[in-house]
């Protein structure tokens, strides 16, 4: 689960929503598979946040 902070409220989440989606149409590249999302602030937490899977390999950092 992402949750994010109120920079560029809803902007943020539902463009990384729309990419996930636009990356999964057109390449073959391996992706998270979305769960649920919630754009605003009028959440439990207050917050906006996204719940996605996990992504089988290593961080990038971990090199």
């Amino acid at each position: 689960m992402r949750i994010s902070l109120p920079d560029e409220p809803i902007r943020k989440t539902q463009s990384e929503v729309a990419t996930v989606k636009w990356i999964q149409r057109v390449t073959e590249i391996p992706t998270l598979r979305i769960i649920a999302y919630d754009a605003t602030r009028e959440t439990e937490i207050g917050f906006e946040w996204i719940l996605m899977t996990e992504i089988p390999g290593k961080p990038s950092a971990d090199n």
